[in-house]
């Protein structure tokens, strides 16, 4: 699997980071440390199938309608205008 290459050879290249520390960048070797010590995330992340993208879109969807939609004068017609846009059903009382 791709991710289980991956995190070896972030593993097996740090020993040689440390080992030659005047051909590799201070930044590069800071790199390899960061994904070094979030391996376990990152690969946990590739295998699962679940992303908080669709969340993130939708946020981004509400601000962009807060910032032209300033002159609503009353929440609810804000609220509609924003599931309208998102594509939800809107239940009346």
């Amino acid at each position: 699997m791709c991710v289980t290459k991956f995190v070896q050879v972030i593993s097996c290249n740090l020993p040689l980071l440390k080992l030659r520390p005047d051909s590799v960048s201070h930044y590069t070797i800071h790199r390899c440390q960061v994904l070094a010590c979030y391996k376990e995330g990152i690969k946990r992340g590739f295998e699962t199938k679940f992303s908080n993208g669709r969340t993130e879109g939708i946020n981004n969807r509400i601000k962009t309608i807060k910032r032209v939609a300033c002159g609503y004068r009353y929440f609810t017609a804000f609220k509609t205008r924003i599931y309208l846009i998102i594509g939800h059903q809107i239940q009346t009382n």
